[in-house]
């Protein structure tokens, strides 16, 4: 993954083009859905009780977590009920190990799973709570726990705030002053995505295309992984050019972007595009995530239905798991466990060899 590869011309004629298409319509229609959106990704969402992320730690146990506040898991291959823990809607939650989790809130806040039990909401960044994006995306919404003493969150102004098992920090700003300035006022600051394999070492995407890693005390400097030109074009539409990145070690990452391209980190640089699930219609969202259990190893999913994977370097062809609706996130705790949620919340597993038809969980 760490070979350079050119970018694709035509995929990025492609995200382009579907703007151009339908013009004004899209921009006005754009900012009226900005105006309106949730915090998840798709307004649709905001009409029933939607889960909207997940984490398998392991290949027996995964925690998800809806729009109402509840978390479901999945233990030895039976769903749980879903249970309350918060009053208002999660964003995202990332579990360590089967009994330690937390889940990201759309008020700014944290709850921590300790083995049978959640913590009351603790608000850990109330400002990003009241803020709202170019993507339409607000609060905190992502998060990686390494261990259960070091978890990462980022929020939509392009910051993060760390946990070390008991406390969390002020939330403090990925990148320099002076642009994260520049990118808040354009709304393409946000982090939509963070992974974290050590408390020395994470790694983050930003909603403005660009991607950053941690050593434990400061940040790198940002590396722009997609042009301005399509960071803008995809902002019309609502999609964050990098949905996702994920890290199995510190010398190997991947970052997925809405053309269904993959960018490879090897520890010291970033490389791609490399093409591996190409959009079919210029206005499709493409790649939505991807996950990445062990070195080689990851599973890409997109907005068709698809699911990609890669076993030591060579990505398969798109396998169908939901031919009705889009795939919206994804998460693998190893070869022989992967749940993806459709964008209407479903989940599908996949046990090694085949996925299941997406069923309602939340109910």
């Amino acid at each position: 993954m760490a070979t350079p590869v050119s970018p694709s011309g035509r995929v990025m004629w492609l995200r382009l083009a579907g703007i151009a298409i339908v013009g004004g319509l899209v921009v006005a229609v754009a900012l009226t859905f900005l105006a309106l959106r949730p915090a998840h990704a798709r307004a649709s969402k905001a009409a029933r009780t939607t889960p909207v992320a997940v984490s398998c730690p392991t290949t027996r146990f995964c925690m998800v977590v809806d729009d109402e506040g509840n978390a479901i898991t999945f233990d030895d291959g039976a769903w749980s009920r879903p249970r309350s823990i918060e009053d208002t809607g999660l964003t995202s939650v990332s579990c360590a190990t089967p009994t330690f989790c937390v889940a990201l809130g759309v008020n700014g806040t944290a709850s921590v799973y300790r083995g049978s039990t959640w913590s009351s909401a603790l608000s850990i960044d109330p400002k990003s709570a009241d803020e709202v994006d170019g993507f339409g995306t607000s609060s905190v919404n992502t998060v990686s726990c390494a261990s259960t003493s070091f978890c990462m969150a980022g929020d939509v102004l392009g910051r993060v705030v760390r946990f070390n098992g008991a406390t969390w920090t002020r939330p403090r700003p990925v990148e320099a002053a002076a642009p994260a300035r520049r990118d808040r006022r354009a709304g393409t600051a946000g982090i939509a995505g963070v992974s974290c394999v050590a408390p020395r070492f994470c790694a983050a995407v930003t909603v403005g295309g660009r991607a950053l890693t941690f050593d434990g005390t400061t940040w790198s400097s940002p590396v722009a992984l997609e042009p301005a030109a399509v960071v803008n074009a995809d902002r019309l539409r609502s999609v964050a050019p990098l949905g996702s990145v994920a890290c199995s070690s510190p010398t190997s990452c991947a970052a997925v972007d809405a053309s269904g391209n993959v960018y490879g980190f090897d520890g010291t640089t970033w490389s791609g595009p490399h093409a591996v699930d190409p959009v079919r219609l210029a206005d499709s969202d493409g790649a939505t995530a991807l996950s990445c259990p062990a070195p080689g190893d990851c599973v890409v999913v997109d907005e068709q239905g698809n699911a990609v994977f890669d076993t030591r370097g060579t990505w398969s062809g798109p396998v169908v798991v939901d031919p009705t609706v889009g795939l919206a996130t994804v998460s693998c705790g190893g070869p022989a466990l992967c749940v993806a949620l459709d964008d209407l919340g479903q989940a599908a597993v996949y046990d090694g060899h085949s996925w299941t038809a997406p069923k309602d969980i939340d109910s």
